[in-house]
């Protein structure tokens, strides 16, 4: 909220002088149930929030600016200095299905298939550890299908699917399965799709987070 063109890229540049290994940029989003989304559906924030169209407007140009200053893109959110040297070991392997285990108040687990969250709540979390109980509050067990859809929307983040991997991995041409979808964000000029798989451009890339809906069930 204020957040102008000049302050957005000013704090971009800034990163650029202080030269570090990745720059990670979130185009702001308002879950439902938080102080901010209160704030905003009650008209009390001071200024607008800006629309879509000018936060993706504002990414592009952050993504250039490092693109210039040397950076490379490796996913709908980060750039890194050296591709092959700044690797995102866990979040490859998350985004392929493998477990991950988050410790501490609130935090999310998948391990086997099944979505968790810890309570979130500090006196709730505390009294299930003194009991020597695992302080978890709700849980989902994702289907097969669902585990696959899982991995293609987190993969598209990352710019692409490939459609050998799906072949290998559930026995499902994802480009046909999804052939309704395709077409709309293709006409769109949001992705391309060949023999290889499904491959994210630029425009695609800067809204992966809004156009991987159309793959939910």
């Amino acid at each position: 909220v204020g957040e102008t063109d000049a302050s957005f890229l000013g704090s971009v540049e800034r990163c650029i002088e202080l030269s570090p290994p990745c720059v990670t940029i979130y185009q702001l989003e308002i879950p439902h149930n938080t102080p901010l989304y209160r704030a905003l559906t009650n008209a009390e924030l001071p200024l607008a929030t800006p629309p879509w169209a000018l936060k993706r407007r504002r990414l592009a140009s952050g993504f250039a600016l490092l693109e210039q200053a040397g950076y490379s893109l490796r996913s709908a959110y980060t750039a890194v200095r050296n591709p092959t040297v700044h690797r995102f070991v866990y979040q490859d392997a998350q985004y392929r299905g493998a477990d991950l285990l988050g410790l501490g108040l609130s935090s999310f687990s998948y391990i086997r298939g099944i979505h968790f969250q810890n309570a979130s709540r500090m006196d709730e979390y505390l009294e299930r550890i003194a009991q020597q109980e695992f302080p978890i509050s709700r849980a989902y067990q994702l289907s097969w299908d669902e585990q696959m859809v899982r991995e293609i929307v987190l993969q598209l983040k990352l710019g692409g699917v490939s459609r050998n991997y799906f072949l290998d991995k559930f026995g499902v041409d994802v480009v046909a399965r999804f052939a309704p979808q395709l077409k709309f964000l293709e006409i769109q000029r949001l992705l391309t799709v060949d023999a290889e798989g499904i491959h994210l451009t630029r425009a695609g890339l800067l809204r992966a987070d809004r156009l991987i809906t159309a793959f939910y069930a």
